[in-house]
């Protein structure tokens, strides 16, 4: 038997689990993200299932903000230069 990436084997189980051709209400994906058992530990991580952005540390929106700054500063120098020009 192969070996599954992670990813296909959690997509095997929603699958097994979930999917109902018969009865079932639309397509494997369709059913897979309607999916209701919340209790689950693979819920966030169901094929087509909506990403939740995990929480930033106060460095990391530090960074971003420097970031920003440094964009912001780069495009009004890029304007001021084209401005300038004839």
């Amino acid at each position: 038997m192969p070996t599954l990436s992670p990813k296909r084997a959690i997509a095997a189980f929603c699958r097994f689990c979930l999917y109902d051709p018969k009865g079932g209400c639309g397509t494997a994906l369709e059913q897979i993200r309607a999916c209701t058992a919340r209790d689950c530990p693979l819920w966030l991580h169901r094929p087509g299932a909506a990403r939740v952005p995990r929480p930033r540390t106060a460095a990391q929106l530090a960074a971003q903000a420097a970031g920003r700054e440094r964009l912001v500063s780069m495009r009004q120098a890029a304007r001021g230069a084209s401005a300038a020009a004839p």
